[in-house]
């Protein structure tokens, strides 16, 4: 099927970089990555109090559709260690589909219950928003969002280059 995805990865407890790196190696059991955003440290928005997280972005070819790629997600973050807790609170793995593109179709849009395509919150979340620029997905992306939106959440969030993923 050949479909591509966009995801972003955040992660703000324990070893960080080791977090993203076990994601991207569980993720690569299932699907063809293609390209990884360097890693931005990034304060937390929503519940503030709490340690600032480590984010990248990843472009992946998949057979998954979205749904499908949703439950590998669950999975993957389940075998890392994740556990529920409160919303927006701090975090071993946090895997979320910002986009998704379709063999054949193009941008796919998906609204649902259970998933929503394009993420629902990407628009205000600079730590999305940098990575995904880094990836083949920036064109469409800036179509979507102007430059003076992105420099308004620049106002409100920190985030800046700490690493690359060397995986």
């Amino acid at each position: 099927m050949n479909n591509i995805a966009y995801l972003s990865l955040g992660t703000n407890i324990g070893n960080r970089k080791n977090n993203l790196k076990a994601a991207c190696n569980e993720l690569r059991k299932n699907v063809s990555i293609d390209k990884i955003s360097k890693v931005y440290e990034t304060e937390p928005v929503h519940y503030e109090n709490q340690d600032p997280f480590f984010n990248c972005g990843v472009q992946i070819t998949c057979n998954q559709d979205p749904f499908e790629l949703l439950k590998l997600i669950k999975l993957i973050e389940k075998k890392i260690g994740r556990v529920k807790s409160i919303k927006h609170g701090p975090r071993l793995i946090d895997i979320d589909i910002v986009f998704f593109q379709s063999k054949g179709v193009g941008s796919t849009v998906v609204t649902t219950n259970l998933l929503t395509i394009p993420h629902p919150m990407w628009k205000e979340r600079l730590f999305v928003i940098k990575p995904m620029s880094e990836l083949e997905i920036s064109e469409y992306m800036f179509s979507l969002i102007s430059l003076d939106e992105i420099e308004k959440l620049k106002l409100n969030q920190r985030i800046f280059s700490v690493t690359e993923l060397d995986i």
